[in-house]
């Protein structure tokens, strides 16, 4: 499995409202069933790029019934987490996320255009949320892979496993 690093930095202006508004919704969150809907993630999405300087675009497929509620919470937390990254140390200008239903998995993918990092260098003081993320993968039976180079920006991409047949 690959190491990553993510270095310590400023940011940008406006992050530090994105990030309080993203541990906001942790709190009021943490319990609570999960809404994957599109609208439900656009209004996530709306609020950090409200809160920021960060231009936020999305492609969302619904995935209602094809998830357990307590994987569409990891999902969730996946996107909170992949966003929170984003905005404390990619100095990224863009992000772009994108949420796929396919036949028998679903599929997240979040871009960013920021500095990005040496996957190959890892500090273990720095490497805890990328190793969240991995774990929540893993708990979703699926795989979440992290790619970056240094000026490239980084992506993360995940596919997991549907459980539920989707609702008619």
């Amino acid at each position: 499995m690959p190491k990553y690093l993510i270095t310590g930095g400023a940011g940008f202006i406006g992050s530090s409202i994105a990030e309080a508004l993203l541990a906001e919704a942790r709190e009021a969150e943490a319990d609570k069933p999960i809404d994957l809907s599109p609208i439900a993630l656009r209004t996530l999405l709306d609020r950090i790029s409200d809160g920021s300087t960060l231009a936020v675009d999305s492609d969302l497929d619904s995935i209602d019934g094809f998830l357990e509620p307590s994987n569409e919470i990891n999902l969730y937390r996946i996107v909170q987490e992949s966003l929170s990254n984003v905005l404390k140390h990619a100095q990224a200008r863009s992000v772009h996320v994108r949420l796929s239903r396919l036949p028998n998995e679903v599929e997240l993918t979040i871009r960013d255009d920021g500095r990005g990092f040496d996957p190959l260098q890892l500090d273990d003081a720095h490497a805890f949320g990328l190793r969240g993320l991995e774990e929540r993968g893993r708990i979703l039976g699926g795989r979440l892979v992290i790619q970056s180079r240094p000026g490239n920006g980084t992506t993360v991409l995940a596919r997991f496993p549907t459980t539920q047949r989707p609702t008619a």
